[in-house]
């Protein structure tokens, strides 16, 4: 970590002098209305006269082999009080931030929890409310990356998540009415790459049949009739099928805790036990209108009840993944519900890219990002590489996307190609819009599968 860095009155100036697994370093302080230049071991603690008074401890953190993250934090501390014009001007009491620096394994793509505990350094009371903001530098910017408000104690945790490069990361809490210094943690994350998970491959899976066959029905045919997703025998068979395709589950389209065709989803659960097959679901509610805080944290904790402790649902890092679908407005506002009904990071939610505002500048930041456009051949995010295989909803004159076989195959190849985190398949049996890869007797092939999902055993494999 090099300097400098500056907030309000002092700057951290300097380069971390530390080899790989120590924790040894140099810095400087410097004041506006002045230098103070002290080296220093990480493992000390200097008390910093010439500064109100503040102190700035190190913590040694031994790297051990089997560590993936090591957080170093430098705590800078800047006096913003505006001074009056008296003689006599009225300075505020120094805040102290307090950032514990202990050491954890973070795969890559995971998530670092940041404790932070606002104090007054002259009686080390907690601080009473305040917002604590979590930045990231990445290609020599700050960006913000999600906030937090402390709580009766004083402590505020942030989360960095999605980690896969290592990276500094701030947390800077402004100051207040009551406490007008600002205050800034500096900590330094280190990612082990070589940790980076496999792809997960998975298609999105439509509860709806044989309803929507009949209205408002489809363009194509599937090979299996005007099937139901009630029918457990025919769950088993499309999870084999899905298997067959080279996946590792999928995505079911749930509509709310007493929607009937999302009361399906425990059948295809159970169809899956005894296979290395997982569910999600994609949270449509959020596309029908803007639910409240209150009804996301109910729907997530009814999810979490009911199915997510089952093995056969899809996790990443512990947590029970959940993809969100929103509306044509929806904003970064929608990123603050989620950040503040799923506060505890139980769930590792995966938004769909948003139109209103560049959705990665937005502050509540979700765990990873998809997008969802079957009428594109290839939809990319940094997190996912969708395909499709058309796009023909029923109803309309002529197909947004004509099918095409051979530009699937192309797709597909170039999808295994990305690396990508999400390798998602838009989608299994959507036969209102035309996008399913399922069989129908239109690409029906010699295997029985048809030809779409020939492509994907061809080059994925199987399951």
């Amino acid at each position: 970590m090099e300097g400098p860095y500056r907030y309000g009155q002092a700057s951290l100036t300097g380069r971390s002098t530390r080899a790989p697994g120590r924790a040894d370093g140099y810095f400087s302080l410097r004041k506006l209305s002045g230098r103070v230049k002290r080296p220093c071991r990480l493992a000390d603690t200097i008390d910093m006269r010439d500064n109100a008074g503040m102190r700035i401890p190190f913590s040694r953190l031994g790297r051990g082999a089997s560590a993936v993250l090591t957080a170093v934090a430098v705590v800078l501390v800047s006096i913003t009080a505006a001074m009056s014009t008296s003689a006599t001007a009225a300075v505020p009491a120094p805040t102290r931030l307090s950032v514990p620096t202990t050491v954890e394994n973070v795969k890559y793509g995971g998530t670092a929890g940041f404790a932070a505990r606002l104090t007054v350094a002259a009686n080390g009371a907690p601080l009473p409310g305040g917002r604590v903001y979590l930045q990231q530098w990445v290609v020599n910017s700050w960006r913000s990356a999600g906030s937090v408000v402390t709580n009766a104690d004083g402590v505020a945790t942030a989360y960095a998540t999605g980690l896969t490069t290592s990276r500094l990361w701030t947390l800077y809490w402004p100051g207040n009415a009551q406490f007008p210094a600002s205050r800034t943690a500096y900590v330094t994350v280190y990612v082990a790459a070589q940790v980076k998970p496999a792809p997960v491959r998975l298609t999105f899976y439509y509860p709806w049949f044989p309803d929507g066959l009949d209205h408002p029905g489809s363009n194509y045919h599937p090979s299996d009739g005007a099937y139901s997703t009630a029918d457990p025998a025919e769950d088993t068979k499309q999870i084999a099928e899905m298997r067959y395709a080279g996946l590792n589950g999928a995505i079911f389209s749930w509509e709310g805790q007493t929607d009937a065709f999302s009361l399906r989803l425990s059948t295809e659960i159970a169809a899956a036990h005894g296979t290395p097959f997982r569910w999600s679901v994609y949270y449509e509610p959020e596309g029908q209108g803007n639910p409240s805080v209150t009804q996301i944290q109910s729907d997530l904790n009814y999810l979490y009840a009911r199915y997510a402790s089952d093995p056969n649902w899809l996790r990443i890092n512990n947590k029970p993944v959940i993809f969100v679908w929103p509306d044509a407005s929806d904003n970064c506002s929608m990123l603050a519900r989620w950040a503040a009904a799923n506060s505890d990071h139980r769930w590792y939610v995966v938004q769909k890219e948003i139109y209103t505002q560049p959705y990665r500048s937005c502050v509540n930041q979700p765990d990873a990002w998809h997008e969802y456009a079957p009428a594109n051949r290839v939809a990319v995010t940094p997190w996912s590489y969708s395909v499709s295989p058309g796009f023909w909803r029923k109803g309309e004159a002529a197909p947004q996307l004509a099918r095409s076989v051979s530009a699937f195959d192309t797709a597909v190849k170039a999808m295994k190609a990305s690396g990508a985190q999400f390798e998602l398949v838009t989608t299994w049996n959507e036969w209102i819009e035309g996008t399913a890869i399922e069989s129908a007797s239109e690409w029906a092939s010699p295997s029985g599968y048809g030809a779409y999902v020939d492509v994907l055993h061809n080059e994925l494999g199987s399951q």
